[in-house]
């Protein structure tokens, strides 16, 4: 359990999204992520998901031939509004 405060920002994502692999076979992992989270911090709960996507789809490839993802891909993201 974590205590949530005004302001705080909770991610939640299956693991269909730190495994998606690029045409090298890389993961995109968590540290990836880590940097999307950081840098999207200011972000609205919508641009912010938005904002994962595209940089997986752009990461992986998978803009240039719109094929499907082939795990299970869920982002849920919540923003505790500041009172």
């Amino acid at each position: 359990q974590l205590p949530l405060n005004a302001g705080d920002r909770v991610l939640l994502f299956t693991d269909g999204l730190t495994e998606t692999q690029n045409a090298a076979g890389l993961y995109f992992g968590e540290v990836r992520l880590q940097d999307i989270v950081a840098r999207g911090e200011l972000l609205p709960t919508e641009g912010f998901a938005g904002s994962i996507i595209d940089d997986l789809r752009s990461w992986s490839g998978h803009h240039v031939d719109r094929r499907p993802f082939t795990d299970d891909l869920t982002i849920v993201v919540v923003d505790i509004p500041r009172a």
